[in-house]
């Protein structure tokens, strides 16, 4: 047992799963035994428990000479097959055979449960199982050692809960999945729920990425409590929502992709705002995913069409902005995309002219140009370089078309300058406003008592090319009074 725990440390400090074509091995024998999977392919589930019971390291039985298909491992085939029971409500079948075929399937579900969960528990008593990544054993490879069936993966490295997600995503089994990672039997949990959600299979996709393209809204919930990382999970674990794919998309990126629906996108947001700024390999943040799939010919849609599209669009800006109906609040869907102009795309702000009012204050007093000029820079991350800004689009698309608005102060007599030097804009920003209003220079800030100047060189990480810029645009304002 020591050399388990040993192993286990090696095994946690390296947790991502790819064993493709790999043949497991048990105290020196491969399990090559298909019994326990016959077992199960044939819904035989008294003698599936029987034998797992005898025999803890059957779960880690596969068919080597199958090893390329689907479902070599017994866990594996169990969430693949079980159906998640409350969809059949959306399916059309006579009211007999939908309550003849829920029977059943609920009955098959059952003892689905129960056979998993004894698998689960089981395959945590025996000494490790260790898998090498070839069929010659004839020489001393290395292997990636397993305490739970849990962490094991198949041809593709899709672990068991990879498998469920990516087809029922029953919450029932991924329950049991989440909450049996480890048992009294074993003194260290083999994986933590957060380490299963966050293993990436071969294309570096995590069990979550499934889920955000769409799964039964219980069973998003339940794995979205366990993506955070808690007390028992290791010092540099971050939350599943982070993980992104080989191709640098993150599970909000296939969520976007799948225009799933407003009240999955707050719960997939929830805690993990900061996915929203996230650029994958081709510089795409999660809000371009929509427009790629979705809006590439909006232009040519009757009015019909980009009403529904229009309408779909509100949904995911209410989601991303946190705005509730039920609030009180008045709902205006430009300034939302102002205030989310770093991670927009321009196209949901020219289809909100078509449908809304520009030029219009909002409760606080403040235009739609206001509430982008003052929303401060954000930092990306993923692989594009630093200097790379997405969100430049919507702001040029936002100052361009409202220059005749630069003129109108807020409900407290602040202009756009103000709060774009307040704000520490990109110098970009503050020029165009500048050259848009020159006389905004030497007006004094109502509120602070500053001219822009003064705005920009006080402000913490100020960027002094910006005060001195708008300090040369204008040096007469130095002997200005208010």
């Amino acid at each position: 047992r020591h050399h388990s725990l040993l192993c286990f440390a090696f095994f946690r400090c390296f947790p991502v799963i790819t064993i493709a074509m790999s043949v497991p091995i048990y105290q020196g024998k491969t399990l090559n035994d298909p019994t326990l999977l016959k077992f199960v392919r044939k819904k035989q589930w008294r003698k599936a428990r029987d034998l797992v019971s005898k025999d803890g390291a059957s779960p880690y039985n596969a068919e080597v000479d199958r090893v390329m298909g689907n479902t070599p491992f017994p866990l594996h085939h169990l969430c693949r097959s079980v159906e998640f029971i409350d969809r059949l409500e959306d399916e059309e079948y006579s009211d007999e055979e939908d309550e003849i075929f829920s029977q059943a399937e609920r009955r098959t579900n059952r003892e689905t449960y129960k056979l998993a969960k004894h698998m689960i528990l089981q395959s945590q008593t025996v000494e490790e199982a260790v898998f090498y990544p070839r069929s010659d054993l004839s020489q001393d490879y290395s292997g990636n050692f397993h305490l739970s069936i849990l962490t094991v993966g198949d041809h593709s490295g899709n672990s068991p809960l990879h498998t469920l997600c990516s087809y029922s995503c029953d919450p029932t089994m991924m329950k049991i999945i989440l909450e049996n990672c480890t048992s009294e039997h074993v003194p260290i949990a083999p994986a933590t729920a957060l380490e299963l959600l966050s293993y990436q299979n071969e294309q570096g996709c995590t069990p979550v990425h499934f889920l955000a393209e769409g799964c039964p809204f219980s069973s998003l919930k339940l794995a979205i409590q366990h993506c955070r990382p808690t007390d028992i999970d290791r010092a540099e674990s971050c939350d599943a929502r982070l993980i992104a794919d080989e191709e640098g998309d993150l599970p909000l990126h296939w969520a976007f992709a799948d225009a799933i629906s407003p009240r999955r996108l707050r719960v997939l947001l929830d805690g993990c705002s900061e996915s929203l700024f996230h650029i994958n390999d081709k510089g795409d943040l999660p809000m371009d995913k929509f427009v790629t799939e979705h809006c590439d010919h909006w232009k040519f849609q009757d009015d019909d069409q980009k009403l529904d599209l229009w309408n779909q669009m509100q949904g995911m800006l209410k989601a991303v902005s946190g705005f509730q109906d039920d609030d009180g609040d008045t709902w205006s869907p430009l300034h939302a995309i102002a205030s989310a102009v770093h991670f927009i795309p321009d196209l949901f702000w020219w289809i909100a002219t078509e449908f809304s009012e520009n030029g219009t204050y909002n409760s606080d007093g403040l235009l739609p140009l206001h509430v982008a000029v003052s929303t401060p820079p954000v930092e990306y991350q993923g692989s594009m370089e630093s200097c790379y800004d997405p969100g430049r689009s919507l702001m040029k698309s936002i100052l361009f078309n409202n220059l005749e608005l630069v003129r109108q102060p807020t409900s407290q007599g602040r202009l756009a300058l103000h709060l774009a030097a307040e704000s520490q804009q990109p110098e970009w920003v503050v020029d165009t406003l500048r050259n848009a209003f020159p006389d905004a220079l030497l007006e004094f800030d109502p509120v602070t008592g500053l001219s822009p100047f003064m705005l920009a060189a006080v402000e913490e990480n100020n960027d002094l090319t910006t005060t001195y810029e708008l300090l040369r645009a204008d040096p007469s304002v130095l002997s200005a009074r208010r």
